[in-house]
């Protein structure tokens, strides 16, 4: 369960008096156990691309799922002054999850903070968000000075739309040539 506490609130420094404590009841609990996310996906995102992030809450959860109640963050390891404010986009109360949509940050790695209006910070430890993509391989490495070589690029975290992914080749001190997709 909890711990509970008698609250005594002071009031421009002034506490209430004993009788009035008398009046006044205030008790606050503190749950033993703590609520948790459970799951994260995807854990590696693009840098540039909108992703929705899904966020598997432990089942046990108090509240009713509303996605007003939640503010989701991504706060930089590397610069905890760099954050990332996500928008709850959907809600699913049965099974537990919120899905926000992430607007892409520097490539770098994230901790996560979700705070629910009623009951507060939720344990995100072990949940770690990778921002950032990487090429795999190029296929073919050679091709015509004057174009028209199909080039396969393969890697991680690109966009399913072609058009998400803009290629540009150059060759050092020369300008760059934009590829057509």
């Amino acid at each position: 369960m909890g711990k509970n506490y008698n609250l005594v609130v002071d009031i421009n420094g002034v506490a209430p008096s004993t009788t009035r404590r008398r009046l006044i009841s205030l008790t606050f609990t503190i749950k033993s156990s703590n609520e948790e996310t459970k799951f994260m996906t995807p854990v590696s995102v693009s840098p540039v691309l909108r992703t929705n992030i899904n966020f598997t809450l432990d089942s046990n959860f108090p509240f009713t799922l509303k996605g007003d109640d939640f503010e989701v963050d991504f706060i930089s390891r590397s610069n905890n002054t760099y954050i990332r404010k996500s928008r709850v986009v959907e809600v699913y109360d049965a099974q537990k999850i919120i899905t926000v949509k992430f607007g892409g940050a520097i490539s770098q790695n994230f901790d996560v903070q979700i705070t629910h209006k009623q009951f507060g910070r939720i344990d995100t430890k072990g949940n770690m968000l990778t921002v950032g993509s990487n090429t795999t391989s190029i296929v073919p490495m050679t091709g015509s000075i004057y174009g028209g070589t199909m080039v396969t690029i393969k890697g991680t975290n690109f966009g399913t739309t072609a058009t998400d992914n803009p290629v540009e080749l150059f060759r050092l001190g020369e300008k760059s040539v934009k590829c057509f997709v």
